[in-house]
Order: structure tokens, then sequence, then C-alpha cells
């Protein structure tokens, strides 16, 4: 719409400039003929004075020559066509003045119209971030939601190893009157999925107290295994005694009442499930027999711990 009211304004401009183009040329009409009179008066007018004296002056009338018919049919045809070419411009002067108010009432439109677009973009890009942060809100309780399936996944399906069962003793003699106990902690792995990389170690301690001093300290020489444990599967931490005198294994075999030493099994496990975590697991527990039966009991300590 705005460019056919350009063009049309664009063709009234044109048309007044061609009818302004159009006006004729003054050509000589009464006003060539009076100079014509005027320079044949001036022609004459010394030979009339040469004939002349003061005392008999001589009078000449210069009467005009009468325009011819031609020449007036001419004069009558100019002023014609000055009068329809200055018509014609009038005419094509209000043609661009009309031109000129429509194309200011459509633009006034067109800024109304587009004000109003802009208005409505506007609010298009509100609802539009809305909508945005309505979605960015949504992935983050998705990520949440995830994240939380994966957690409950990993507990569920990895891999749990802990201790499972009482452990088996055996006794050896290096030198008379001297005794080394060691004892194979059974570790088995209760989870769903492997356990990878799985290094095991402990040892035995007599000690006084409920809870040897150097429980969780553990030499790395101490009985080191490193296995890959599959779900169910079973393996055996040994967990060996410096050698003991008579006297030491008597207080050790004592019932509790009058047991004045425990013997400690202290041990470390750690290993990687199948979902890439490191897991540590750390166990103390005392030792006491009953007869010729030796029963394992688990005593105040370190649990599992990832």
């Amino acid at each position: 719409m705005t460019a056919a009211l350009h063009l049309i304004a664009g063709l009234a401009l044109f048309g007044a400039v061609q009818a302004a183009s159009q006006r004729p040329a003054p050509t000589p009409g009464r006003d060539g003929h009076k100079q014509q009179a005027d320079a044949e008066h001036t022609a004459t007018t010394p030979q009339q004075e040469r004939g002349g004296s003061q005392d008999t002056p001589l009078f000449v009338k210069v009467v005009p020559t009468p325009p011819s018919q031609e020449q007036l049919t001419r004069e009558a045809n100019e002023r014609q066509e000055k009068a329809s070419s200055d018509g014609k411009l009038v005419t094509w002067t209000a043609v661009l003045a009309w031109a000129t108010l429509v194309l200011m009432f459509f633009t006034g439109i067109n800024l109304l119209m587009l004000r109003g677009q802009k208005d409505e973009l506007r609010e298009q890009r509100g609802l539009m971030q809305k909508q945005a942060d309505h979605l960015e809100e949504q992935a983050v309780q998705l990520r949440a939601s995830v994240a939380q399936m994966r957690d409950t996944a990993e507990r569920q399906l990895r891999a749990y190893v802990c201790r499972a069962g009482n452990p088996n003793v055996r006794e050896s003699h290096p030198v008379i009157g001297q005794t080394v106990f060691e004892f194979f902690v059974p570790i088995k792995n209760m989870g769903a999925t492997p356990a990878s990389r799985m290094l095991a170690r402990g040892k035995s301690v007599v000690s006084a107290t409920s809870m040897p001093p150097d429980a969780l300290d553990l030499p790395p020489d101490f009985g080191i295994s490193q296995v890959a444990l599959g779900p169910g599967q079973l393996v055996k931490v040994s967990c060996a005694s410096e050698a003991l005198t008579d006297s030491q294994v008597s207080d050790v075999k004592v019932p509790p009442p009058l047991r004045a030493w425990t013997l400690f099994l202290i041990g470390e496990i750690t290993y990687q499930d199948a979902f890439g975590r490191a897991q540590h697991l750390r166990f103390c527990e005392g030792i006491e027999w009953r007869g010729d039966t030796t029963v394992g009991y688990m005593a105040p300590g370190p649990n599992e711990a990832s």
C-alpha cells in the first residue's frame, strides 16, 4: 500500500513539472510592434528636424500600424495556451496536494499498525520468556529426578562387600613356647554387581582394653590380597597375630569374666563398585574361646564408609 501511494505522488509531481515546462515563452507582440515604431520614429526624426526651423516648426505625427489579423490570432492562441498551461499546473498541484494528504493519512495508519505490532511482539516475547523459564525449571526438576533415580539405582545395584560368618583359625608354633594365631575372616559381596580392584588386609592384636589403640593403624605388609569379587562370592582375609607366649595364650582363652586379655581382629577393605565409586570398609572384632570352639563377635568399631 505504501509503495502504491509513493507511486501516485511521484506521478502527480511528474505531471506538475511537465505542465510547468509546457508554458510557452513570450513572443514578440505589441511590445515588439511598439519597439519597431520607436525605431522608425528615431530613424525619421533627424530628417524631419532638418526640414523645419525655429519660425516654422515641423511636427510629424506617427500613427502606429494596426496589427494584422494573423498577429492578433497568434496572440490569442498564446494567451489561450498560457491559460491552459496555468490551469493544468493548478490541477496537477491540487492532485499532488491530495496525494500528499492521502500518503500522510496512510503513513499515519501504518505507524499505528507498527506500534500495535510492536506491543504485540513485546507481549509475545514476554510469553516466550515465561515459557523458557518454565522449561528451564522443568529441566532442573528433571535433572534432579534423574540424579535421584541414578542414586537410588546405584544404592540398589552397587556392590556391598562386608563381613560374613565366623572366622576360621589356625595355630602354628614357630618355636617352642610360642604360638601364632592366623584367622581367616570371610568377606562376601552382598550386592548385585561386581566389586573390582578389591584390596583386603588385616592382623590380629592382643589388647587389655575393649578396643585396641592401633585398630586403624594397619601396616601395608599385613595380609594384602587383591581380587575381583562378583555378586555372592566370598573370600577370606588372613589376620595373623604376633608370636604369643604360653601365658598370653592362656590369658586370651580364659572365659570372659576372668579374661584379662582379648585377641582382636582388625582389617580394612577397599574396592570399586560398578559405577566407578570407591568404597571403604573397616572392621574390628574380638575373639573368645568356648571350649575348643572359636567364636567371633563384633566389638564397637568402625563400619563401612564410602
